[in-house]
């Protein structure tokens, strides 16, 4: 029997670390000064979307970050520089000499990776220099309002980040997905899968899910675990029809764990 956990992201703050391991020392080198634009350094290049405004948070807005040795889901604060790159996620911040990439974002939801830099959580600062194995995935939404009792969407891969693993020798991956949204009296019925290529090799993560209420995220494997799995939640798109913000893990043959966030715009069939 498939397993998923419902968390309601409105009245619960998250913030589980897992030691995940890593090796040092990729050929990224520190960037110094105000956050780069949205560039990266492999195949995830030509998919990561496009930044065309900033993000306009909402009293719904919740964020995701990720990295290989932690995940937090927030609906605090948030702050966004003028290039699109957030600097602030709940209660971490990016400063100092910092660098980010696969920017991508409008009005609706704002996306990143974080590759240098000073990262501050609650349980102390970690210093980024440019190793995209160390790099912290984020995105930021808004809920939605209401959870529409009727209707059926498709929904596709408007922008994504560069999945990323713990070995200093891998590259950047490529992530892309699709799902479906069909509503009903019970909630959200979603099924989807993410495929993650990297180093000749490519995984899928199973998005199939029910979402019952509009604060509601499911969890569903070892997300927040070691293994590979996912977080999916519906998000505001500034219409009628919904979104989904999802963070995922996934395993690929050989073994190798990458992560990485996208989002997902829905059109009504």
């Amino acid at each position: 029997m498939r397993k998923y956990i419902h968390l309601s992201v409105s009245i619960l703050l998250l913030s589980l670390l897992q030691a995940c391991g890593g090796d040092s020392d990729d050929d990224s080198n520190p960037v110094a000064g105000a956050a780069a634009g949205p560039t990266a350094t492999g195949p995830g290049a030509s998919n990561v979307g496009a930044f065309t405004a900033k993000f306009v948070p909402t009293e719904k807005k919740r964020s995701i970050l990720l990295s290989m040795s932690s995940q937090s889901i927030s609906p605090e604060a948030l702050e966004q520089a003028d290039n699109g790159a957030m600097l602030r996620l709940g209660s971490t911040t990016l400063s100092g000499p910092h660098k980010t990439v696969d920017i991508a974002g409008d009005a609706q939801f704002a996306l990143g990776r974080w590759v240098n830099g000073t990262v501050t959580q609650s349980t102390g600062a970690e210093t980024l220099t440019g190793e995209d194995f160390r790099s912290y995935h984020y995105l930021a939404y808004n809920a939605l309002k209401e959870l529409p009792t009727s209707g059926n969407f498709e929904c596709a891969t408007v922008a994504a980040t560069a999945p990323t693993t713990n070995s200093s020798a891998a590259r950047v991956g490529s992530a892309s997905g699709t799902a479906s949204i069909s509503f009903g009296t019970s909630g959200a019925a979603v099924q989807g899968k993410i495929q993650v290529r990297a180093a000749g090799e490519s995984a899928e993560v199973d998005l199939s899910t029910h979402i019952k209420a509009v604060a509601h995220m499911s969890i569903m494997g070892a997300f927040f675990g070691s293994g590979p799995g996912a977080a999916v939640t519906l998000a505001s798109q500034g219409n009628s029809d919904p979104a989904l913000s999802i963070g995922y893990r996934a395993r690929m043959p050989g073994g190798a764990l990458y992560l990485g966030v996208a989002r997902l715009t829905c059109t009504r069939k």
